[in-house]
This record gives structure tokens, sequence and C-alpha cells, in this order.
């Protein structure tokens, strides 16, 4: 019974594979068809810098690029029954009219050259948008689509936005991130359901929801000009990131009851301080590139399984290849995961990793410099034995192994001299 499994398994897989290459090499028939029918006196498609394949019932356009590698210009025809479309990096502009479209669910028309949203206002059943890319400088034309769900606006020229014009009782994710925004207010009224908001890369000074967002978890305002941060709205947010702006600290962060994620590098004040009791529940905490106090941390934190407070530590100067966090953007982000440190690459990545880098550093070091270093990492292991990554590089069973070795001649050196100091006093003191 197992083989014949096994064997029905093998034929069905095959028959998919099989129908599979039938359906593509078909399609492929069929468009090369059309093209002669569309240009049947124009023996050389590769100079070729437009077509009308409307109304010619293609079922796919796959390849077309091959055949006509200088195509800028395609019209379709798409048929008013289509809910999903994408049109991302073309040159469409605001004057494209997407009127005899209104059943589209889920649009895509990032990186083309629209200003302007306008035309989208008829499409009263469309749940996701995206439109990053562009040149759009306002929301104006979405304020009644009332079924949005996902909306991404990422790297535009946005300046302002004032949410309570708009009626997005549905919208859980907003992305505004890498626009110009000076100005945002009016979330709590108009996105009650929002879990997710990205408002990074922006010229924010605050953000006042003006209300609670219990559903929000999310909340990303890294490089930003944000001096002061009141949470106390967000008490529901899992993942904070507010990287390179001007906090000394949170407002009221003792509320985040529920907080796993904190990123607070890089804040560019004289003083910053974050309680223990602000953090002390998280699971991943990064602050590197902030002017720490030995005593940051004052009470147990159970919950933390990755700390990061890389840059400017005076303990480990030295021992570590120099690396400021704003001279390499994406050196050091949050892993989602958590599965991974920051600016970590997984195996199989292109490029190095901070791990590579610090191998080749490491074999430079001058042997005194090295014994410190491994001292200190020796150190930092018998006090937390359960830890796997010290400084974003591994600790191997071989690094343990030699550390231990090293700190215990180091103790039995001190040891002969303690005796030996005794032992002379002993014979002075006679």
């Amino acid at each position: 019974m197992s083989q014949k499994s096994n064997i029905t398994e093998q034929d069905g897989r095959m028959n998919a594979t099989f129908l599979t290459e039938c359906s593509f090499g078909l399609a492929h028939d069929k468009l090369v068809q059309v093209i002669t029918d569309v240009q049947p006196f124009e023996p050389y498609w590769e100079e070729l810098h437009g077509i009308d394949l409307s109304r010619k019932s293609l079922e796919s356009v796959a390849r077309l690029k091959e055949f006509m590698p200088k195509l800028d210009s395609l019209t379709l025809g798409i048929p008013g029954s289509v809910r999903t479309l994408s049109v991302a990096s073309n040159l469409l502009t605001a004057v494209t009219s997407f009127g005899h479209l209104l059943n589209l669910e889920n649009l895509d028309i990032s990186h083309n050259d629209i200003d302007s949203l306008t035309q989208l206002q008829c499409l009263r059943h469309l749940r996701e948008l995206r439109a990053d890319g562009n040149k759009i400088t306002s929301l104006d034309g979405l304020q009644k689509l009332d079924g949005l769900t996902k909306l991404s606006v990422q790297e535009n020229l946005i300046r302002e936005v004032d949410l309570s014009l708009y009626r997005w009782p549905r919208l859980e994710m907003l992305n505004l991130s890498q626009n110009r925004l000076c100005k945002l207010s009016g979330l709590a009224v108009s996105l009650p359901a929002l879990i997710a908001l990205n408002v990074d890369g922006n010229a924010l000074e605050q953000i006042e929801p003006g209300g609670t967002m219990p559903r929000l978890r999310i909340l990303r305002a890294s490089n930003n000009r944000l001096q002061t941060l009141n949470v106390a709205p967000f008490g529901n947010v899992r993942t904070l990131y507010v990287d390179n702006n001007s906090l000394s600290g949170l407002v009221k962060g003792e509320r985040l009851g529920k907080l796993e994620n904190l990123s607070m590098r890089n804040q560019s004040c004289r003083d910053f301080h974050l309680p223990t009791r602000q953090f002390r529940d998280v699971k991943r905490l990064y602050l590197s590139g902030n002017k720490l106090k030995s005593d940051f941390i004052d009470e147990p934190c159970y919950n933390l399984i990755y700390l990061e407070a890389a840059a400017m530590n005076p303990c480990t100067l030295g021992w570590y290849l120099p690396l400021l966090v704003r001279d390499v953007p994406g050196a050091l982000q949050p892993s989602e995961s958590g599965e991974h440190g920051p600016g970590m690459r997984q195996r199989g990545d292109r490029g190095y990793g901070w791990q590579e880098l610090d191998v080749k550093f490491r074999r430079d070091l001058p042997d005194d410099v090295y014994v410190g270093r491994l001292a200190y990492r020796g150190l930092v292991m018998r006090a937390c034995p359960r830890m796997r990554m010290l400084d974003g590089v591994e600790m191997t069973e071989k690094e343990r192994t030699k550390a231990n070795h090293l700190l215990q001649g180091i103790l039995s050196k001190q040891q002969k001299t303690i005796k030996g100091l005794k032992s002379k006093s002993g014979s002075t003191g006679d």
C-alpha cells in the first residue's frame, strides 16, 4: 500500500509538472500568434516600443520582454471584473483612469510617476493599496474609501496628514515612512482598528494620536525629530522602534506592560535615561549609540533574551572592530525574528556580516589585547553560562574552553602572588 501510495504521489507530481509546462507552452504560442497578428508587417520585434494587446483573450504576457526588449508602452484592455491589479514600475501618471475597474480590491501602483491619488476615489471596494516610490504630495482622494485595510505610501513627498478627514474604520496597516511628514494628527479618531504604524524617516517632532489606540501593536518612528514621546495612548504595543531621534527617555513608559521589542538607538540628547522599570519585561532591547551608565540595569530583567548596547562602550574599546551606528546605515538593525542579532547575515547570504569581519579583526590583534578580550568574554560566560552570543559574536565551545583555561591561569598566578606576599610579610615580621 505504501509503495502504491508513493507511486501515485509521484505520478501526480509528474502530471502536474507536465500540465504546467503545457500551459506555459500554450500561453507562449498564443502570445507569438497575437504579436504576429497585431504587427504583421514588422519583422523585427526587438525594435518595437509599444503594442496594443487589448481584446486578444490573452491569459499571460510572460516572456513579452524577451520578444520586445525596448517595450515602454503596453495596452492590455483590462476587464472591469478584475479584483487584483499590479502595475508597479511603469510610467503611470495622475491622469491614468481607473474608472472602469470598480471591482478592484487590491492595487499596486508603486514606482510610477504619480503625484495625486484623486483618480482612485471611485474605487469604493478597494481593500489594499500600495503606492510606494511616487511623487504623491497628499492622500486626497482616499477620504471615503472606508473599506481600506492596508495602505502603503512610503517614499513619497507628503508633508502633512490630518486623518480626521478620512473614514478608515477598518485600516489595520499604515506605512507613511520616508516622506517629508512634519505633522500627523487624528490617528485615534479615524483609525480605531490600526495595528501597525510606520512613520520612519520623516521630520516629525511629536506623535500625538488624540486618544488611546488599544489595537496598535507595532509603532515605528525612527529617524525623526522627536524630543518627547508619551507612550500612554499605546498601552498594548508589542514593538516600539524610535532610533535616531532626540529622546532622553520615554514618557510613561512603565505603562507598556506588553512591550516585547524596544529599540532606542542613537538618541542625540545630552542625558539619556531609561528607568529599568520601563523595560524590565521586554525580550529584546536595543540601546546602541547612547551614553549608558554602568548601572543602567538596576533590577532583574527575567524575560530579556537579547541586549544590544554597542558603540561608545569604554569597557570593550579596542577589542572589536570600530563601528559607529551612524557610519553604516542598516549595519545594526533590529532582527524581526529575534533569531539573529542586528546586522548579522545568516549562512548563504552574500557579503560580510559582523561575525566574518570580527574574525579578520581578531586575527590581527596583538597578543596582549587578544588575551584581554578573551578574559573579558570568559568572565561574561561564567556569569551568564546560558548566553549564546556576546557583542554580536557567537560563543563557541572552543572559545569557552580557551577562556576558562586563561581565567584559571590568571587566578592561579594571582594566588601564587598573594602567597608570596604573605610569606614575605611573615618572614619580615619574625
